[in-house]
């Protein structure tokens, strides 16, 4: 995790974007504290919506935005 924010921190990248399945509350709160957002792509299962927005994602990229609200 750290490698990851440590080069989008290098390159001058303002966020992270990450699979859904792959994002933990960890890296999100790691992505903030370094400055970064943290977002989460393809998202189309609202349960999975719901857990990210618990963690603290800043958004999501969904096939159906309506659908995962």
């Amino acid at each position: 995790m750290e490698e990851t924010l440590s080069y989008a921190l290098n390159a001058g990248h303002r966020e992270i974007h990450l699979p859904a399945d792959r994002v933990e509350a960890a890296f999100v709160l790691g992505a903030h504290e370094a400055g970064l957002g943290a977002l989460a792509y393809t998202v189309n299962d609202p349960a999975r919506a719901r857990e990210l927005e618990a963690m603290g994602v800043d958004g999501i990229f969904s096939d159906d935005p309506a659908g995962v609200r």
